[in-house]
C-alpha cells in the first residue's frame, strides 16, 4: 500500500495536484482497501492513523511534505514576491538569459490514442494487451534565450528492451536510464545534474564564448536534492516556492504541453507513413508493434520542433526583461491549433473506428490524460508492469 501511495504522491507532485494529510490518510485507506478486497485478506486492519502518518513520513524521507504539498495555496502576494527576489538575484549575480535554465521532469504515457478509437476500446477490453498504461519519465532542460535546449533525459522501467537490445544507448538522441517505476529520484537527478546537464551547458558556454557560470532554477520536487547547489562550483541552484511553480515555472508555460501535441502528431504521421508503404500493414498490427524506439523518434521529433521563440517566451511571468521576442499569445496558440489539425486531419484518413471522425475534444482528451491523477487501478496496474522484469 505504501509502495502504491509513494507512486501516487509523487505523480501528484509533478502534476500540482495538491494534497494534505487528511487527503494522503483518505488515499491511503482507499488503497488498502482495494488491496486487501483484491488479495481476498479479511484478518488484516489499517485505519490511517495520525501515527502512521508520521511514521510514514519519517519511512519514505518526508519530512518536508508540508512544503511539498500542503503549502500548496492560492497566495496572490508570493508569485509576484518571487518574481521580484528573483529579478534582484539575477542582477546581482549578473547572469544573462544564455545562462539561466529550467528543468522539468513529467510522466508521458507514450502509447496512447483517443478513447473513442477502437484500439483504444480494445485495450480497455483487456485483449492481448494495455498499452495506454505504458508510461516513461521525460526531463526537459532549455536555457531563457531560448538557443539552447539540453538533449533529453528518458527514465524507461526497462534497462535493456529488446528492440534496444543491439543499439548503443549513448547513441540515442536521449539520455537512457532505468528506474523499475519509471519514476524520477533522487539519485537518478543528481547523476543528470553531475554527468549530463553540467558538461553539456559547459561546452555550450565554451562554444558561445561566456563565461562558464549557470543558474539552474528547480521546482521543490522531493526527488531533486538540497545539496545540488554544492555540486559545482559554476552551477548555482535556486529553487522555487510551492505555491508559485505552477504560475512561473517556464517549461510549464506551454512547453511541455506543446510538446505532447508535437509527440501525438508524429504518431499518427508515423501511422500514417508506414501504412501508406506497406500496403499489407493494418492500423490495429501497426500498433502492437509501435515501441519504445519509435517513441523515442517521435520524442526526438517532437522536442526538436519546440522553437527558440517559444522556449523564451515562456520565461515571460517570471523574467520578463530576458524576453527577445514580441510577445504574441496568438503565435503559439496558431502553432498549437495547427498541430491539433494536422492529428485530425491524419486520423481521418486511416480506417477504423474512431478515426475517421476524430474531433479537437478526442485530441484535447488524450493530451489531457497525461496529466490526470492516476487511479488505484492505474497504479496497482503499474505496479504488476514493474514487476514483469527487466528483460522484456
Amino acid at each position: 500500500m505504501e509502495k502504491l501511495l509513494i507512486q501516487w504522491m509523487e505523480d501528484n507532485n509533478k502534476k500540482h495536484i495538491s494534497m494534505d494529510a487528511r487527503s494522503i490518510q483518505t488515499k491511503a485507506l482507499s488503497i488498502f482497501n482495494q488491496l486487501k478486497k483484491q488479495n481476498e485478506e479479511k484478518s488484516l486492519s489499517f485505519v490511517a492513523s495520525k501515527g502512521w502518518l508520521d511514521k510514514f513520513k519519517k519511512r519514505y524521507n518526508l519530512h518536508d511534505i508540508k512544503f511539498v504539498s500542503e503549502a500548496i495555496s492560492t497566495d496572490k502576494g508570493a508569485t509576484p514576491e518571487f518574481v521580484k527576489s528573483f529579478k534582484i538575484f539575477i542582477e546581482t549575480n549578473d547572469y544573462c538569459p544564455q545562462q539561466v535554465f529550467n528543468a522539468n521532469e513529467f510522466g508521458l504515457f507514450w502509447k496512447r490514442l483517443p478513447n473513442r478509437t477502437f484500439i483504444s476500446k480494445e485495450e480497455k477490453a483487456g485483449y492481448n494487451f494495455k498499452s495506454a498504461k505504458d508510461r516513461l519519465t521525460l526531463l526537459f532542460c532549455g536555457n531563457a534565450s531560448g538557443d539552447y535546449k539540453c538533449k533529453p533525459f528518458l527514465i524507461h522501467h526497462s534497462a535493456n528492451p529488446q528492440v534496444l537490445k543491439n543499439i548503443d544507448k549513448s547513441h540515442l538522441p536521449v539520455h537512457w536510464k532505468t528506474n523499475k517505476n519509471s519514476w524520477m529520484t533522487a539519485c537518478l537527478f543528481e547523476d543528470w545534474f553531475i554527468n549530463i546537464f553540467c558538461p553539456e551547458v559547459e561546452e555550450y558556454c565554451h562554444l558561445q564564448k561566456i563565461p562558464f557560470k549557470i543558474l539552474l532554477l528547480l521546482d521543490n520536487a522531493p526527488s531533486h536534492p538540497a545539496s545540488l547547489d554544492q555540486l559545482n562550483p559554476y552551477v548555482r541552484v535556486k529553487f522555487m516556492t510551492p505555491n508559485v511553480t505552477a504560475s512561473i515555472q517556464p517549461m510549464d508555460q506551454g512547453i511541455i504541453t506543446t510538446f505532447k501535441k508535437y509527440y501525438l502528431k508524429y504518431i499518427f504521421k508515423q501511422i500514417f507513413d508506414k501504412l501508406k508503404v506497406d500496403k499489407q500493414l493494418t492500423l490495429h498490427d501497426f500498433w502492437h508493434n509501435y515501441n519504445i524506439s519509435d517513441a523515442i523518434e517521435n520524442i526526438e521529433k517532437g522536442w526538436r520542433d519546440l522553437k527558440i521563440s517559444t522556449m523564451n517566451t515562456a520565461w515571460k511571468n517570471l523574467w520578463p526583461d530576458c524576453i527577445n521576442f514580441l510577445r504574441d499569445d496568438s503565435c503559439l496558440l496558431e502553432a498549437v491549433d495547427n498541430s491539433i489539425t494536422d492529428i485530425i486531419t491524419i486520423g481521418q484518413q486511416l480506417e477504423g473506428e474512431g478515426f475517421y471522425d476524430l474531433n479537437v475534444y478526442d485530441i484535447e482528451e488524450v493530451l489531457q490524460s497525461h496529466d490526470a491523477e492516476l487511479t488505484i487501478n492505474d497504479l496497482i496496474e503499474l505496479n504488476q508492469e514493474d514487476d514483469m522484469g527487466e528483460g522484456e
